[in-house]
């Protein structure tokens, strides 16, 4: 074993491998997120193509920075989840999202109820939330912004399904759905762009 040094804490990596493409990090659980990402990255760096599986004292799992309180995570502008139970269309071209805006200090909470409703199927194919990385398409730097794909904008019957979903959580301010095409054509308010949202409720 070998140890990577953090400003934190150390965190013992494993070098007993069968496969230079996979590598173990074993961890404490109450290991610093921040720390955590980091030797991540360190890892990363040194082998771009390797499976890293994470081991939570004995207790074994995949690589996943969705396992993260968003606020901590600096390395990359957003993570995401995807749909592990039920059957859900594809997206297509005319896919798009809910936004969920909220204070960065409030968003590790809102995140971890849309992150199970996501899993467990009671929304659509999938959900990201903004990090602690700084966003130049951001309104304002202390708020972040959860969003929650649907497969088609047009089907007007799902769109208003998982907004009702989001209600169930406590999500019950209004807020507003945009298609993924507008945000591709970099359509956004801080940038002077109107009436972009398909629905506000």
């Amino acid at each position: 074993m070998k140890k990577v040094k953090c400003d934190k804490k150390v965190v013992k990596k494993s070098t007993t491998v069968k496969s230079p493409t996979k590598q173990y990090l074993t961890v404490y659980k109450n290991t610093d997120p921040e720390v955590l990402e980091e030797v991540l990255r360190m890892m990363k760096e040194e082998n771009p193509d390797a499976k890293i599986t994470i081991v939570y004292d004995g207790e074994t799992k995949e690589e996943d920075l969705s396992t993260l309180p968003p606020s901590k995570i600096k390395s990359r502008y957003w993570i995401q989840v995807i749909r592990k139970k039920g059957k859900y269309p594809k997206d297509t071209e005319r896919s798009g999202k809910w936004l969920i805006f909220s204070d960065k200090n409030e968003i590790d909470q809102i995140w971890g109820r849309v992150k199970l409703l996501t899993e467990n199927g009671h929304l659509g194919f999938a959900s990201k939330v903004s990090t602690a990385k700084e966003n130049p398409n951001a309104k304002k730097s202390d708020v972040g912004v959860i969003c929650v794909y649907s497969y088609d904008w047009t089907d007007e019957k799902d769109v208003r399904r998982i907004r009702e979903e989001l209600r169930k959580i406590g999500i019950t301010q209004k807020i507003p759905y945009k298609s993924d095409l507008d945000t591709i054509e970099k359509k956004y308010q801080v940038l002077g762009h109107k009436r972009i949202s398909k629905y506000f409720e």
